[in-house]
């Protein structure tokens, strides 16, 4: 940073000190200044500058209660239009804050929620802190070393009228425990995709040796890092005494298809169209296809399916 940046970016938390002391004198002050300081340490001078020091003190205190107040590891989604009265500051904008258990893909997904909602940002400050919590999880501090690692997402948006909040909100709500999924659940996905890879090395099904082999080097591939896991699950084809059907196994959900409301209901072979019907049943090791629907997750576009077939003795897929 040149020392004219450096300067700048001085002078504006200077602004906000004397803010401070007006509204918050003594030792708690002091610990918010410290505290705004560590929030926007990467944050550019250009976005500090021409803030209402009232503004960006109430705007500083608001952030900081969102640390001190989420409790048992829960994430914490406010969404407000700030008003004098009670929030102590004013913005032209919505303001969407977001409290979170670091992770992957928080960020890029709340960006697109935004995109969903056709919502404009006009400022975004995220940082990561290391928070110490004691045995009840409540705030204690943040520290340099050891702690939480927690996310936390002061973004200003595009005005928003107030029956708008829960809708938007849910949304954010989805989003979040899809990423929350989406993480926790990638290692199961990527055992499932190595047992799949070692049953084709280790016991081949009966197709020719070639498409085996390929469907082992795609397999490791995507283990290589070349592949997004978001959801994994399983079906069977049983006979019923309505007819050959197909259906979930029952627990085999993993990624953000545990969140989904419901299974995929049994569907027998003989009701499927003709290209369904060839699609699972053709005796080919590894099938694709889209998904219909766009992911909240990571990236904003219609994830790929990749099937692996089991077979049995004779060769038909089971």
């Amino acid at each position: 940073m040149s020392a004219n940046a450096s300067e700048r970016r001085e002078a504006c938390f200077a602004e906000l000190d004397a803010a401070i002391e007006r509204h918050l004198p003594g030792e708690s002050g002091r610990a918010l200044s410290a505290f705004a300081r560590r929030f926007h340490a990467q944050t550019p001078v250009e976005d500090l500058e021409g803030r209402n020091p009232d503004d960006f003190y109430g705007a500083i205190v608001g952030i900081k209660g969102l640390l001190e107040r989420r409790d048992a590891g829960k994430p914490l989604i406010e969404v407000f239009n700030p008003q004098l009265d009670q929030h102590g500051w004013l913005s032209s904008h919505t303001i969407a804050q977001i409290h979170h258990p670091d992770m992957p893909f928080i960020v890029d997904s709340f960006l697109m929620a935004l995109s969903r909602h056709d919502l404009i940002l006009h400022g975004m400050h995220n940082v990561v802190l290391r928070v110490e919590r004691g045995a009840d999880h409540g705030f204690q501090g943040i520290v340099d070393e050891g702690g939480h690692e927690e996310v936390i997402i002061h973004a200003e948006i595009d005005r928003l009228d107030r029956s708008e909040f829960p809708g938007f909100v849910a949304d954010l709500e989805a989003t979040l425990a899809d990423v929350r999924a989406t993480v926790s659940d990638f290692r199961p996905m990527r055992e499932r995709v190595e047992q799949m890879l070692r049953d084709l090395e280790q016991a081949p099904p009966p197709r020719p040796t070639e498409e085996v082999a390929e469907a082992a080097a795609f397999l490791r591939w995507l283990l290589d890092d070349n592949f997004c896991f978001l959801a994994a699950r399983s079906f069977e084809l049983v006979d019923l005494p309505e007819g050959r059907t197909m259906r979930q196994v029952a627990g085999s959900e993993l990624g953000v298809l545990r969140n989904r409301s419901r299974s995929s209901r049994p569907l027998r072979i003989s009701d499927m169209r003709p290209a369904t019907r060839e699609f699972l049943l053709e005796p080919r090791v590894l099938h694709f296809s889209k998904s219909g629907t766009r992911s909240r997750v990571h990236r904003p576009a219609y994830p790929d399916y990749i099937a692996v077939k089991h077979f049995d003795a004779e060769g038909h897929v089971v």
